[in-house]
């Protein structure tokens, strides 16, 4: 929660481990824009996502991997509300149906579901052009 002028007024435990904050955080500017001395304490895709009030999904490399987040801000009478969602194991999840859907587990070749989608590409592509699939 940031109030009027971007001071970070209250954060659970996973938003601050999220965004890279500590205790010492709250009071501060984290937008960059308010009235605050202290410089903003947030990663730049995090500071434009927040200031935006359309939903943003970022994808921040780090040391541990890429993760994934929607963020989401709501203006209220007292301030801002940013609700931070890591979306990580569900598009990881999603990709792994996708792969299901598409290969044998076992073997890995493609299944039926897969042959019949690359015929109806190629079905689609003109004459002489290869399917999306098999271009090189």
């Amino acid at each position: 929660m940031l109030d009027r002028d971007g001071l970070l007024v209250d954060a659970n435990p996973s938003a601050m481990r999220i965004l890279g904050l500590s205790e010492s955080s709250i009071g501060r500017d984290l937008l960059g824009g308010g009235r605050a001395r202290s410089r903003p304490s947030v990663a730049p895709e995090f500071r434009e996502a927040i200031g935006s009030l359309i939903p943003r999904d970022l994808r921040i490399d780090s040391g541990q991997g890429a993760r994934s987040y929607r963020v989401e801000s709501s203006n209220l009478a007292r301030g801002t509300l940013v609700v931070v969602t890591d979306q990580t194991e569900f598009r990881d999840l999603l990709a792994r149906i996708e792969t299901l859907a598409m290969k044998d587990e076992l073997t890995g070749l493609p299944n039926r579901r897969s042959f019949l989608a690359e015929g109806a590409a190629s079905l689609r592509a003109p004459a002489g052009e290869a399917s999306p699939s098999r271009r090189p």
